[in-house]
């Protein structure tokens, strides 16, 4: 039966070890720099001569659609989710 002082220096290695995971993950990752950008990202979409589409690419599947596009009801639906008080 391995003793308290065993059992204690398992527990500080352990903790060590996940110390360090933690540590190198953390200095290893990545923050984009400016957060609105990304935040902004479009697919590109290539049209026909006839203004139909034709492909989309990007990492992204959005695109940017006016206000008077979109229906009320999906408009109040998205308020409400997100902030009541918005207007």
């Amino acid at each position: 039966m391995p003793s308290w002082r065993e059992w204690l220096g398992l527990c500080l290695y352990r903790l060590a070890g996940l110390t360090a995971c933690v540590t190198s993950a953390y200095a290893t990752t990545d923050v984009p720099d400016d957060l609105n950008s990304f935040a902004a990202r479009q697919d590109n979409v290539y049209y026909w001569a006839d203004g139909s589409t034709m492909a989309k690419t990007g990492w992204v599947n959005r695109q940017e659609m006016p206000l008077d596009k979109v229906p009320a009801q999906v408009q109040g639906a998205v308020l409400a989710a997100g902030n009541a008080s918005f207007y």
